[in-house]
């Protein structure tokens, strides 16, 4: 991408001309699976834009999205913002270190055209384009209800701790055993998700001191048995980076598999806002997982 900096574009639209009607929100703006191209104008980048939007509430005009690119971007974001009664388009979120601001116009052949705006410390622009290829599932794409159900999952979720390496008072070199290990969960509103577990572990002291890196990822299919996720697992990777004994790097693949876990929703605690999503298996393995904004 470029500078190596993650472009996202989120963005709704019509399926069929006009965009609006009178002075309220068209009912025809539904959710589903958009493609298209971007050009980031500040470094002369091109790219391919997949998105997916959904929560879309007739009543407010809001809506939510997710976003990735390829083909010279990179990367993944998810935005909220609102769609006005005249098809203005306006999308805000973070984006890695910047805070990135979209703005545009629905048009009545089912494509959006809008500009970009990265705000950080190193500023930067865009245009982009899309166009509706395919709804989604009814399930995936309605609002949030009362009752926790997949809507209220799709997002990003995170967890993760570790334990700091002790510092030498003479020296001042790192010393001792020391790890890090985190867990991302997506779960994209056409029912795909993607996890990723990383884990690094350091050991030892001046230059005898080395790490090891591990992460696998896990890709395929979500779906909600009321109180069970079942993890259709389809494929993936893993991968190990051995500073301590080289001969021990590797790579491989992830087979098929299924996992089944119970879970529930609870807030965080303190005043973040923000949700808690808590796995459970039969052998008591799991995890909870906070909601990234």
């Amino acid at each position: 991408m470029l500078g190596r900096t993650v472009l996202f574009f989120i963005c709704a639209l019509l399926l069929s001309a006009p965009v609006c009607g009178g002075n309220g929100q068209d009912s025809r703006y539904v959710a589903g699976h958009y493609e298209g191209s971007a050009l980031n104008t500040t470094a002369n980048q091109r790219g391919k834009v997949v998105l997916d939007l959904y929560d879309f509430d007739r009543a407010t005009g809001g809506v939510r999205a997710y976003s990735g690119f390829s083909d010279g971007l990179s990367g993944e974001a998810w935005l909220s913002g609102t769609i006005g009664g005249h098809g203005e388009l306006e999308l805000s979120g973070r984006l890695a270190d910047f805070r990135m601001v979209v703005r545009g116009r629905l048009t009545p052949e089912g494509t959006i055209k809008a500009a970009y705006r990265l705000e950080g410390a190193a500023p930067q622009e865009g245009t982009f384009e899309v166009a509706f290829r395919r709804p989604l599932p009814p399930a995936q794409g309605g609002a949030v209800g009362q009752s926790p159900g997949f809507a209220d999952l799709i997002g990003a979720w995170e967890v993760g701790g570790g334990l700091p390496a002790q510092t030498n008072p003479i020296t001042g070199e790192a010393t001792g055993v020391s790890f890090v290990e985190a867990r991302r969960l997506e779960v994209f509103p056409d029912g795909q998700f993607k996890h990723v577990l990383s884990h690094r572990h350091c050991e030892g002291t001046g230059s005898a001191r080395c790490c090891s890196e591990e992460a696998v990822l896990e890709q395929g299919r979500l779906s909600v048995e009321g109180s069970r996720l079942v993890f259709d697992v389809e494929g993936g990777g893993t991968i190990r980076k051995d500073g301590c004994n080289p001969a021990l790097s590797r790579q491989g693949q992830v087979g098929r598999s299924k996992e089944v876990f119970e879970w529930s929703l609870k807030p965080a605690a303190g005043a973040s806002g923000a949700s808690v999503l808590c796995l459970r298996n039969d052998s008591g393995g799991g995890a909870c997982y906070q909601k990234q904004s």
